[in-house]
């Protein structure tokens, strides 16, 4: 988990912003902080897993976020 701190701390600063985030982002972050099963914040995985997966979930936070033609 160390090596992922600084990508964690760069996603909880992205969630405290006020611009809005998508919702695809906030579900890929909620599956790292709330999947005790599979995460790998809470169980053994492969170097470098949870930081990748961090990164790719602050990619999704900003993708189509509000793109109004995005909308359902």
């Amino acid at each position: 988990m160390l090596d992922a701190e600084d990508v964690l701390n760069v996603m909880i600063e992205r969630l405290g912003h006020s611009e809005p985030v998508s919702a695809q982002g906030m579900a890929m972050t909620e599956r790292i902080i709330t999947s005790a099963a599979s995460s790998p914040l809470y169980n053994e995985s492969e170097p470098g897993a949870l930081r990748g997966m961090v990164l790719l979930a602050i990619a999704a936070l900003d993708a189509g976020a509000g793109d109004p033609s995005l909308a359902a």
